[in-house]
């Protein structure tokens, strides 16, 4: 998440230059660092192009394959804002993009196997992972009520559209560590609700009985309209095709989070 918020600010700060078609320039330069072996294609438009000064552009798009951001490689990403409304004062004295008015955006994502992989090696994501509790009749033995820490180490997208995952479950209370491969299928609820169907899960190669599973584990529902505080994200699509995870949406955004100093050093 720092690093999409830190692009989204580069972005914009891009608009300070003279024009849209300068700040195009500008912006496609410091994005091809993120696509050292792909492309980068910048559109930004404002009529007349003054506007951009004032703190108003009809629309930025950001088209980029082959590139990484945090650490995480993507295929393709591609970004298209409506009208953005900011504050030039706060973005150029301050290095803090304040949107006037809310900010409506669609784009799409294509990861492949070791962009998921990496994807779940992240801090924010590993830490949601930890502390899972499980009921003491799911394992025998335990009077209280038990804790597991699941650690991904390889997403595998297959053909028939299922998601297979590896990794090591671990039981702090005892010091037990064990490997585990579950699959699931991505089920698309609704715009703004993703679930998972079809799980089966393997520990030490025995498969648990689906009603075993799901007797005592509930399958987890994301909420997209509130998983980012102030962002409301729908999703259109969510596909795996050619080998690549695909998710296609819309996004409103009402504002977005100030920078810490250590990132706004990053800023050119």
């Amino acid at each position: 998440m720092p690093a999409l918020v830190l692009l989204v600010f580069t972005l914009f700060y891009s608009l300070l230059a003279a024009t849209p078609q300068v700040a195009q320039h500008v912006l496609a330069d410091r994005l091809a660092r993120l696509a050292p072996h792909g492309k980068v294609k910048v559109e930004i438009q404002a009529d007349p192009p003054i506007r951009a000064l004032g703190g108003k552009v009809d629309k930025v798009g950001v088209d980029i394959t082959n590139g990484v951001i945090g650490g995480v490689p993507f295929n393709h990403l591609a970004l298209v804002t409506g009208k953005v409304s900011y504050d030039t004062l706060a973005l150029l004295f301050h290095k803090q993009l304040e949107l006037t008015a809310p900010l409506d955006a669609s784009g799409s994502v294509d990861l492949s196997d070791a962009g998921l992989t990496r994807l779940l090696g992240l801090p924010e994501i590993r830490d949601r992972l930890r502390n899972i509790p499980i009921p003491g009749n799911f394992m025998p033995g335990f009077g209280a009520q038990p804790h597991i820490d699941l650690e991904p180490r390889k997403v595998t997208l297959t053909d028939a559209g299922t998601v297979q995952l590896s990794g090591l479950v671990l039981v702090p209370e005892i010091g037990l560590v064990l490997p585990f491969a579950a699959s699931a299928k991505l089920v698309l609820l609704d715009a703004e609700h993703v679930t998972i169907a079809a799980p089966a899960v393997e520990i030490l190669g025995h498969r648990l009985r689906t009603g075993q599973l799901l007797g005592h584990i509930h399958l987890p529902v994301f909420d997209l309209a509130t998983l980012v505080q102030g962002v409301r994200m729908h999703v259109d699509e969510l596909d795996i095709m050619n080998g690549d995870l695909h998710v296609q949406g819309q996004a409103t955004l009402a504002y977005l989070p100030k920078l810490p100093p250590a990132v706004q050093k990053l800023i050119p």
